[in-house]
C-alpha cells in the first residue's frame, strides 16, 4: 500500500479541547427514525420518500407544505402562500400558488424568483411539476388532470397529451412549447411524494481517501479556543470520506508572542480525524487543539490571525498521515494505539462530535522523540 505523508514545521502550543459539530450529510432514514416521534408532537410529518436536497426536505407542517433542515427545524419558506412545495434542485424549488393554482419557483430564501404562471399534472392525487436539471426545468403550459382511456375495453387512467417547454433559472423560455404524450421520458418531473419519473438520481457511492490534504496552520477564536486548520480538497465527481492521523511531538516549547513569556504547553496527543467532503469541493477542517487562558490579554489582531501567521510557525515537528482505504485506516489505528504510552489517560476510542478520536498519549519528553522516530520508520516502510 502506498502511504502519503507530509512533514511540515508548525507551531503547537495547544492541547485537546472540543468544538462545535461540523456539518456532514444526513441519512434520511436515520433522521426520521431519530426525530419522527418528536416532530409528530409538533404536527410535522413526512410525505413520501426523498432525501435531503440542498439541506432541506419538504414536509407537512400543520397540514401545510413547508421545509425542515437537517437539524429538524422548520424553515418557513411558505409564509402562507403555497398549496404545494417541492424539492430544491440547483437552488430552485417548484411551488404552486394556493390562489391561482399556477406553478412558479422559489430560491432558498423563499423569494419567488420565477412567478407562478405554469401548469402541473395531477395523476390520481399525485401532483407533478418539472424540476431543474442541467440548468433547465420542464414547464407545463396548462393544468393537465389524468384522463380516462377506454380504448382497451375497460377504463384506465392516462396522462393524456401536454404542451411543454423549458425555462432557465431566470424563468425565461429556452424553447417553444411542443406537444408530448404526457409523462414521457426526459421531462424530469417530480411528484409531491418525491417520486421522480426519469429516475435520474442514482446513488453515487463515496470514494475513500482520494482527497488532497494539507495543514494550513492554526488559529484562535473569540473564545480562546485553538484550532488546527486542515484543508481537504476533493477533485473527484463523488463525495469522499476518509481518516487522517495527526502526530505532533517536540520538547515543551516556550510560547510565541501570543502567550506570556514562561508559559509552556505540551504537544502530547495522537489524533484520528474523520472527514467527509462533497464532490469537486474543498472543506477546511477546524480541529480543536486546546485553549489559551483569557488572562493572556491577546490583541484583536492576534485573535484574528494568531497562529496562521508565518512568523508564528515554530519548530514543532508534525506528521499528517492519510489512510487510502478503510482497511488501511484500521491498521493505522492499531499502529498508533500500540506505538505510545497511555499514561493515566482513560481512552474510549470513541470519536467526539468533530470526528476526532484520541488514540494515544506519547511517552515522556525525554523518550518520545527517539521512540516515535523508530516507530515511524517502521510505519513508513510498512506502507
Amino acid at each position: 500500500m502506498k502511504k502519503r505523508l507530509s512533514s511540515v514545521l508548525l507551531a503547537m502550543a495547544l492541547s485537546v479541547s472540543v468544538l462545535a459539530v461540523p456539518a456532514f450529510a444526513v441519512d434520511t432514514n436515520t433522521f426520521w427514525q431519530d426525530n419522527a416521534e418528536v416532530l409528530a408532537t409538533q404536527n410535522i410529518f413526512q410525505y413520501g420518500e426523498r432525501p435531503f436536497r440542498e439541506g432541506l426536505i419538504p414536509v407537512l407542517v400543520n397540514d401545510e407544505w413547508n421545509y425542515l433542515n437537517e437539524q429538524a427545524q422548520v424553515v418557513d419558506l411558505n409564509r402562507g402562500r403555497f398549496s404545494y412545495m417541492f424539492d430544491f434542485f440547483d437552488g430552485r424549488a417548484a411551488v404552486i400558488d394556493k390562489n391561482t393554482n399556477k406553478v412558479g419557483y422559489i430560491d432558498k430564501t423563499g423569494t419567488l424568483v420565477i412567478p407562478c404562471q405554469f401548469g402541473y399534472h395531477d395523476m390520481m392525487g399525485t401532483v407533478y411539476t418539472g424540476y431543474f436539471h442541467n440548468g433547465q426545468a420542464t414547464v407545463l403550459k396548462e393544468y393537465y388532470p389524468a384522463e380516462e382511456d377506454f380504448s382497451n375495453g375497460f377504463p384506465m387512467m392516462t396522462s393524456g397529451t401536454w404542451e411543454v417547454a423549458h425555462i432557465d433559472k431566470n424563468g425565461q423560455l429556452v424553447d417553444s412549447y411542443r406537444t408530448v404524450e404526457g409523462m414521457s421520458a426526459g421531462l424530469y418531473l417530480i411528484g409531491d411524494n418525491g417520486y421522480m419519473i426519469d429516475q435520474t438520481e442514482t446513488v453515487t457511492e463515496p470514494t475513500y481517501g482520494q482527497s488532497t490534504v494539507k495543514i494550513k496552520g492554526y488559529t484562535i477564536d473569540e473564545d480562546y479556543v485553538g484550532k488546527m486548520l486542515i484543508e481537504v480538497t476533493n477533485n473527484g465527481d463523488a463525495p469522499d470520506k476518509g481518516d487522517l492521523f495527526y502526530v505532533a511531538y517536540s520538547k515543551f516549547m516556550e510560547g510565541s508572542t501570543l502567550i506570556d513569556a514562561g508559559a509552556y504547553v505540551p504537544n502530547d496527543l495522537i489524533l484520528q480525524i474523520q472527514y467527509e467532503v462533497d464532490a469537486n469541493a474543498t472543506k477546511t477542517l477546524e480541529v480543536p487543539m486546546g485553549f489559551l487562558p483569557e488572562d493572556n490579554n491577546l490583541t484583536e489582531d492576534q485573535m484574528e490571525h494568531g497562529w496562521t501567521h508565518a512568523e508564528n510557525i515554530e519548530s514543532s515537528r508534525t506528521v499528517l498521515a492519510q489512510a487510502e482505504t478503510p482497511e488501511e485506516a484500521a491498521e493505522l489505528t492499531e499502529f498508533f494505539k500500540a506505538a505510545h504510552d497511555y499514561g493515566e489517560m482513560e481512552l474510549t476510542y470513541a470519536p467526539d462530535s468533530n470526528g476526532v478520536t484520541i488514540l494515544a498519549k506519547p511517552m515522556s519528553t525525554t523518550q518520545r522523540a527517539r521512540y516515535l522516530d523508530q516507530k515511524l520508520s517502521a510505519f513508513t516502510s510498512q506502507f
